[in-house]
């Protein structure tokens, strides 16, 4: 599978590391024969969003489950963008919240 990443850090803080293991062995035995660092790291510091990884200190990817991180395996780039398209999206109405007249 080609993909454009060289890191991906499994969160292990208190609200991840439940199922950081399985993230992580899933990852391993997905890249172990790839030039890709699958490490776990501390907390990210998305606690309220759980099962969190990090792609080259750039992408955080939260609330993992066992389907999303098929969906990772199945195609990293086209979910990987996703992602940065979601991002984007609530940085624009956050962005249009906070600029907005109704604010006290």
């Amino acid at each position: 599978m080609k993909h454009s990443f060289k890191k991906i850090a499994v969160c292990n803080g208190p609200s991840c590391e439940l199922f950081a293991p399985e993230i992580q062995k899933s990852l391993t035995e997905q890249y172990k024969d790839e030039d890709v660092v699958v490490a776990n790291c501390s907390c990210c510091g998305r606690c309220s969003e759980r099962n969190t990884i990090v792609i080259d200190d750039e992408v955080v990817v939260s609330n993992l489950d066992r389907e999303r991180i098929r969906d990772f395996i199945k195609d990293p780039e086209a979910y990987i963008e996703k992602v940065k398209r979601e991002d984007a999206k609530l940085s624009d109405r956050l962005d249009a919240f906070l600029s907005s007249d109704d604010l006290v």
